[in-house]
Formats: structure tokens, sequence, C-alpha cells
């Protein structure tokens, strides 16, 4: 353990992703303080990280997303057909809907709404990773 490194996250600025909870952030400060005080110097103590790439963590989240091989609608249709989210958003509205109004936005999100740009998602993605493994080291 004494040639890790140890990165946290306190905060992503991206309003369409749950703010990390405050049981999680009390736990994580334990953890940061105890790795502080075992740390043999001020370099191999935890340090905070932040990207820009997490003020778009949703959209790379749904970039990524995309690259899967499974496809969300034909998965709640049992591989029968596909889900239709527009379909399923009237039924949901009767009450006639199998799926939770999460899966049907889910849909909306994949089937409606405009993809992310690409190029812009993979060489962001690639900026973080980069960041990560190469300049942190």
């Amino acid at each position: 353990m004494q040639d890790l490194k140890f990165y946290y996250v306190e905060s992503v600025n991206d309003l369409r992703i749950s703010p990390i909870g405050g049981d999680l952030k009390k736990a994580m400060k334990k953890v940061i303080y105890k790795l502080s005080s075992q740390a043999e110097t001020t370099d191999k103590a935890p340090k905070p990280y932040y990207h820009e790439g997490f003020n778009h963590a949703f959209a790379l989240w749904r970039h990524g997303m995309t690259k899967e091989a499974d496809s969300f609608a034909q998965l709640l249709a049992n591989n029968e057909g596909e889900a239709n989210g527009l379909v399923e958003l009237g039924k949901k509205l009767i009450g006639a809907s199998q799926f939770t109004l999460a899966a049907i936005i889910k849909l909306l999100d994949d089937q409606v709404l405009p993809p992310v740009p690409a190029t812009w998602a993979d060489d962001l993605t690639q900026q973080l990773k980069d960041d990560l493994v190469v300049s942190q080291r």
C-alpha cells in the first residue's frame, strides 16, 4: 500500500447526478483521516481530485451506455421486440405499464432525446483517463 496514491472526489458539479450523501461523506472523511495519519509524507496522503469531465458526468455516462452490446429497449422486452418509451409513458399514465418510471425515462432518453456528441464525449473521456493515469503518477 505504500506505493499507492489515493485520490477522492468530494462532489460532482452536474445537476443530473445525485449529490454525495452525508453518511458517505462522513465515512469518506474518516478514511481520508486514517490514510492521512498513516502516510509517511504529505505526498502520500490522499488528495482531492477534480476534472472538468465531472461537470458532464451524466452526458459521459449516457454516451458510454450507447457502447453497450445489449439494447436496453430489447432487454426490457425480454429480447422479444423492443419496448417503446412513448407507448410505455402513455401506459404508465393509465396504470397499465409494467415498467418503472425510471425505466421509461431511460427509454425516452434513448429513443427521443438527441444523442450526446460522440467525438466530444470520447475526447473528454480520454482526457479524464489520461489525467488520472498519466498526470497523477
